[in-house]
């Protein structure tokens, strides 16, 4: 992790403000006989922009995660949270263009999950190099602004001051007085009634195989399997799925392959794309550790038989859980009910 003083002056907390002049651009008007039209009346309070029924503001002046957070709820809203890929573009543009590089968005760990305190789902995730690199304390999430890893996510101090962005989401573009009206969110998915495959086993939408037979397997060579009966290595999302899958490693002959591995930030990312909000290390992990005659970097996931996590590399043989959709159609031989 880089020292505090840069990392203060390079990311920004979340949830995410943006100042209007890093936002706004001026628009020239040529003469014409034609009178302009009447100016667009803005969905948002002063100094706010709009942004796909949502309304952001920078703020420049570095605070701590709590005093942030404060200021935006001061002024009706919340640290701003991401929740798809455009929200990403647009927040990261507008802290490449800001003067600090670093800011606060509304992100918190707490007992191994990461939450968007505004109540919404974590649906998207953009961890930076190493990341969430599970460093005690480290219970807050900025975002960099700067050109070097800019847009990712960076796990920080809480109590560092960072400029921050504060969001007011309004679902549908209409005032309740002076603000937006705000958009909740979404309700918790209801479990699946469909099919699985034989001997794999329902849990919520999804269903789940474990294979850990006395031949291990590499990484690539785990992830083939799963994808050949359109599935993909597992990604975990709360204490109970790890809980579920470990009580189906019935023999323990090896740890087992997970979806967890770097992606192109170089940060953790699952495969299946689902966002990575919870975290099960174990205890000094993930520590990139050199094994003497190994050539591969610990760029892969695999889960101990007490379910906590460990980076390796990816060409040692393991055991491996694969899941898939549940369908109601297409694997009409296991019934998830």
């Amino acid at each position: 992790m880089r020292g505090v003083g840069a990392e203060s002056r390079e990311e920004t907390w979340l949830l995410l403000t943006t100042t209007a002049a890093s936002l706004t651009s001026s628009v020239t008007t040529s003469a014409s006989s034609i009178a302009p039209p009447p100016p667009t009346k803005s969905p948002c309070p002063d100094g706010y922009i709009s942004w796909y029924h949502n309304c952001y503001k920078l703020v420049e002046q570095p605070a701590t995660w709590d005093a942030a957070q404060a200021a935006c709820v001061q002024e009706g809203g919340n640290l701003a949270s991401i929740d798809m890929s455009y929200d990403q573009a647009f927040l990261a543009g507008a802290v490449l263009n800001a003067k600090n590089k670093c800011h606060t968005f509304k992100l918190v760990y707490d007992d191994g999950s990461y939450t968007w305190t505004d109540g919404w789902p974590v649906f998207f995730t953009q961890w930076g190099p190493g990341e969430p690199s599970n460093i005690n304390d480290e219970g807050c999430v900025a975002i960099h602004g700067g050109r070097v890893f800019h847009g990712t996510w960076n796990d920080t101090k809480c109590d560092l001051a960072k400029p921050y962005i504060c969001k007011i989401s309004s679902g549908m573009p209409v005032l309740a007085g002076n603000w937006p009206v705000l958009e909740s969110p979404p309700p918790t998915p209801a479990p699946g009634n469909g099919m699985c495959l034989p001997f794999w086993y329902p849990y919520g939408r999804y269903c789940y195989h474990v294979y850990n037979g006395q031949q291990g397997f590499s990484w690539p060579e785990s992830r083939h399997y799963c994808q050949s009966i359109r599935g993909d290595l597992a990604s975990l999302h709360s204490r109970a799925e790890v809980e579920f899958v470990r009580n189906l490693n019935y023999t323990k002959y090896h740890n087992i392959w997970i979806g967890l591995t770097r992606d192109s930030n170089f940060g953790w990312a699952w495969t299946d794309k689902t966002s990575l909000g919870f975290l099960n290390w174990a205890h000094g992990e993930p520590n990139a550790a050199f094994h003497p005659g190994n050539a591969a970097d610990e760029n892969c996931v695999e889960m101990y038989p007490d379910g906590l996590w460990n980076d390796n590399n990816c060409l040692q043989k393991r055991g491996f859980v694969c899941r898939h959709h549940q369908c109601k159609d297409q694997f009409p031989l296991y019934s998830a009910k």
